[in-house]
C-alpha cells in the first residue's frame, strides 16, 4: 500500500505530460496516481505508455454520464485509492518535486491535521521556478497573488512555512 494517493479528475488534456513529469520528479516516491479521466477509453494506453513503471498508476473512468460531476468524479478517486493520505492536485497544478515529500512530513507530524496549501501562478515549469527562486535577483519576477482575503489576521504559526488558520466568526 503506498503512502500517499494522488488524486486529479480531468476532462481535458492539458497538463498531463506536465503533470506526469513532475510526480516522476518526486522526491518521496511511495505514492500512486488515481487520474480519474472522463476520457480513460480514448487515452488510456497511451496515459500508461507515458507513466510506463515511474510510479504505480490507477487510470479510471470518470463514471457520469452526459455531464461532468466533479464531487462524484472526486468519490470514484477517493474510491480507488489506497494510500494513507490523500493529495488532490487539479489538473492545472504542477508540484514542486519536494511537495509529496513535505506532506508526509507535515502528516507524521500532525496526523489528524487538514493540510492545504497556496499555489502561485508562474509561466515556467517547477525546476526552471527552482533555479529561478535560486538566484535573488530574480525573485522579483515571481510574485503571486494570496487569494484567501483577511487571512492573515488568523494565522498561529505552527511550523517553518506552516501555519494555522483559526476559524472567523460569522457576523
Amino acid at each position: 500500500m503506498p503512502k500517499i494517493s494522488v488524486i486529479t479528475i480531468t476532462n481535458r488534456e492539458l497538463y498531463l505530460s506536465n503533470q506526469i513529469d513532475a510526480l516522476a520528479n518526486q522526491t518521496f516516491e511511495d505514492f500512486e496516481w488515481v487520474l480519474v479521466d472522463s476520457y480513460c477509453e480514448n487515452r488510456s494506453k497511451r496515459i500508461r505508455r507515458m507513466v510506463a513503471s515511474t510510479f504505480p498508476l490507477r487510470h479510471v473512468a470518470d463514471k457520469a454520464t452526459g455531464f461532468y460531476a466533479t464531487s462524484q468524479a472526486f468519490n470514484t478517486g477517493i474510491i480507488n485509492s489506497s494510500g494513507k493520505l490523500l493529495f488532490f492536485m487539479s489538473d492545472y497544478i504542477l508540484p514542486h518535486p519536494e511537495t509529496l515529500e513535505r506532506h508526509w512530513q507535515i502528516y507524521q507530524k500532525y496526523p489528524n491535521a487538514l493540510i492545504s496549501g497556496r499555489s502561485i501562478r508562474v509561466d515556467c515549469s517547477p525546476f526552471t521556478l527552482d533555479s529561478l527562486l535560486n538566484n535573488p535577483s530574480n525573485k522579483e519576477q515571481i510574485s503571486g497573488k494570496d487569494f484567501r482575503a483577511g487571512i492573515n489576521q488568523n494565522m498561529v504559526w505552527i511550523d517553518d512555512y506552516l501555519y494555522e488558520v483559526k476559524p472567523t466568526t460569522s457576523p
